[in-house]
């Protein structure tokens, strides 16, 4: 054991950032939701406390070899080390070895019994102690002790101001007081999760927003009592956060949510499931804004309509699938240039029992089997026994063909606008005639291919397709169809969308040619 007991530094002595990064998890390491990706932390474990500290009096000393090895080479050998008694050992060789291994051991202290708690505790209170522990802990989880951990529980660990990543799941008897103290003073602070705990309010938000500047996680699901002032101080100050959870934060509203829209791009993952006063304009400026998002989780937001995406070019079917299994009351989707997507994704549309409108203006990659999907939508799930469709925007999905669209116009009776815009198919003197006519401020390559059909020019092409043309079978050999007797997975196909009423409306089309910016609003 280490004979002398004066500490290695004192308490003013400054502090050095590593660019090195903490150990790797070890199978029982936490298990917070924004841990589960590789460590992102730019923490180091030990090192930049003691790296400046000279261990040899004697300069003319001869060393052996590992003792000459650098601080960055021992610490990556020390943590490959797997075992706390194994590190324990090593620090009892050297002085050297104690420096750069016991931020190793206590860059985490275990906690999951009462016992060991209690040991952490007493040797952060030790007077007399070799190094100052409380400021070696980087990662801090009490979830274990769920049901005894209280306000007074914590108070030793508000001495622990390097804490990065703090994990306070389910731990029901804690209060503001008990976090905020823990949270206040610590700037290093990367990840944060008090999920359940149900008495936290505002006041311990605001103290994150004032603090944790370098945030990248918040889980805070079934903090009933916080509102749209903290989150939007969050959103507001923690403007690195990837990874939000706000699963049951009821009193959340679009306020919060779009503030974290226009303040936080580097969001990856955010979870709205029972965020029941977040409407469509949220979801719209989360996807139309954070470039970066692979996960937004809907769950019971069935009551949403509308859901506008155009010009979401990065959104896949993936996305689209997952968005509408949720909310399967959706009635006007716009998802105009997202041409990422496929047949796959329409497909799933139309199990839609209550879809009005649909926008797929230069979404290129569709075929005719999403028209024929459309077509054979189950109409007896609407009232009527028919078809809700009213509005489709096909304009410039340049692999449609003439047997596609009249079978859409056959199935679907309460059609009143149809836009073909750039498909060549249609570009006909004789299909022409029942166009509207293009708006005044179109060229003349813009007039070359309008093709809008509306109101009575939707009749009259179906009534001459039907004269001139072959009724067409959904049941045909042809490749780009299927079988009528392949069942749309009505459990699977509940998707769900929003569209604003402006982007999809009674105007005229205004698609232009070269695939450019429109001339006016989509119609």
């Amino acid at each position: 054991m280490l004979r002398s007991r004066a500490p290695l530094r004192g308490d003013d002595a400054p502090s050095e950032s590593s660019n090195s990064t903490s150990p790797e998890r070890a199978a029982e390491d936490d298990t917070d939701f924004f841990m589960h990706l590789a460590n992102d932390s730019e923490s180091s474990v030990g090192m930049g406390i003691f790296r400046d500290l000279n261990v040899n009096s004697n300069p003319d000393a001869v060393l052996p070899p590992i003792s000459r090895l650098p601080p960055e080479l021992l610490i990556s050998i020390f943590t490959k080390l797997n075992s706390p008694s194994d590190m324990l050992r090593c620090m009892q060789v050297s002085r050297t070895w104690a420096i750069n291994c016991v931020g190793i051991l206590w860059h985490r202290p275990s906690c999951n019994t009462w016992d060991n708690l209690e040991r952490v505790v007493r040797a952060f209170t030790e007077p007399n102690s070799y190094f100052h522990y409380h400021d070696l802990v980087k990662r801090l989880n009490l979830s274990a002790l769920n049901k005894k951990i209280s306000d007074g529980s914590v108070v030793p660990f508000s001495r622990c101001k390097r804490i990065e990543r703090l994990t306070l799941t389910n731990c029901s008897m804690l209060t503001d007081n008990g976090v905020s103290d823990l949270v206040d003073g610590n700037k290093h602070l990367q990840a944060l999760d008090v999920s359940d705990l149900k008495s936290l309010t505002d006041h311990t938000l605001f103290v994150v927003a004032r603090n944790c500047l370098r945030l990248q996680g918040l889980n805070i699901s079934g903090c009933i009592k916080v509102t749209d002032e903290s989150l939007i101080s969050i959103a507001e100050n923690c403007r690195q956060i990837k990874r939000l959870k706000l699963n049951g934060v009821a009193q959340a509203t679009d306020r919060s949510i779009q503030s974290f829209a226009a303040n936080c791009p580097s969001i990856l993952e955010i979870d709205l499931q029972g965020c029941r006063l977040i409407t469509s304009s949220s979801v719209t400026a989360l996807l139309s804004t954070l470039r970066n998002l692979r996960e937004l989780r809907l769950a019971h937001w069935k009551n949403i309509h509308y859901i506008h995406l155009g010009h979401c070019s990065n959104i896949t079917d993936t996305a689209v699938i997952q968005l509408i299994k949720s909310c399967n009351r959706i009635r006007y989707i716009d998802l105009a240039c997202c041409n990422r997507l496929t047949d796959n994704s329409v497909q799933k549309l139309a199990t839609l029992p209550k879809l009005r409108r649909i926008g797929l203006v230069k979404c290129q990659a569709i075929t005719d089997r999403s028209i024929l999907a459309l077509a054979k939508s189950k109409v007896s799930q609407h009232s009527s026994g028919t078809s809700c469709l009213e509005r489709v925007h096909l304009s410039y999905c340049v692999h449609l063909t003439m047997e596609g669209i009249h079978s859409l116009l056959n199935s679907c009776p309460r059609l009143t606008h149809l836009s073909l815009t750039g498909i060549q198919a249609f570009l006909r003197e004789e299909l022409i005639a029942f166009c509207r006519e293009a708006p005044p401020e179109f060229t003349q390559q813009q007039r070359d291919v309008f093709c809008v059909f509306s109101g009575e020019g939707v009749s009259a092409l179906r009534d001459f397709l039907n004269r001139t043309m072959v009724p067409y079978r959904l049941g045909t050999e042809d490749g780009t169809m299927y079988d009528d007797s392949d069942e749309l997975d009505e459990a699977e196909g509940q998707m769900t969308g929003l569209m604003h009423a402006a982007v999809i409306n009674d105007e005229d089309d205004s698609e232009i040619m070269d695939g450019g910016t429109p001339a006016a609003p989509l119609g």
